[in-house]
């Protein structure tokens, strides 16, 4: 059960959800697979100049087969650390709240009131709206703004929560 559903009060339903973009995993995955090549040659040629018996070689086998398994290893982590970053964010409107959520060992989370909302505003580079993702900033009435980057869809994002206040009866 996400942490959205989970969080419900009575009476309130989910108008719209979205997460983080898949740019959020691109680099760290470019970065596992440049690592994970080497890693895998190392691995392979290692293995074989240990069955070949093959003496004299400049790096001994045995510490080819662990620098490989090193470097797979940290490109495993790198994958599924982002991975899981993307998969731990929530953003939902419901037909009472914003509630917003990211982070895996460093949790963020703002759950506000509809009526309690001053303006929501984004942030999109020129990649971010080729792409489709963006900074979604949430203001609170006298209080700061939350910022939350890379979140799919932002200007959806914004459409369905102007969309919901106007329900509500408040201006945003």
């Amino acid at each position: 059960m996400s942490y959205v559903d989970h969080n419900l009060i009575a009476g309130e339903t989910v108008a719209y959800r979205s997460g983080l973009h898949w740019t959020v995993i691109f680099w760290p995955t470019l970065l596992a697979i440049l690592l994970a090549i080497p890693g895998g040659v190392l691995l392979y040629t290692g293995n074989l100049e240990r069955a070949g018996g093959a003496f004299g070689a400049a790096v001994p086998s045995t510490w080819k087969m662990v620098g490989g398994g090193i470097l797979l290893l940290v490109s495993l982590i790198l994958f599924a650390r982002a991975a899981m970053e993307r998969s731990a964010a929530e953003f939902a409107i419901t037909n009472k709240r914003i509630i917003l959520r990211s982070g895996l060992a460093h949790r963020r989370s703002l759950e506000m009131f509809l009526n309690k909302v001053e303006s929501i505003s984004v942030d999109q580079s020129f990649g971010g709206r080729m792409f489709g993702y963006g900074t979604v900033m949430v203001r609170g009435t006298g209080g700061t703004a939350e910022t939350f980057p890379r979140v799919a869809s932002p200007m959806k994002f914004r459409q369905r929560a102007q969309e919901q206040i106007g329900q509500t009866g408040q201006s945003v």
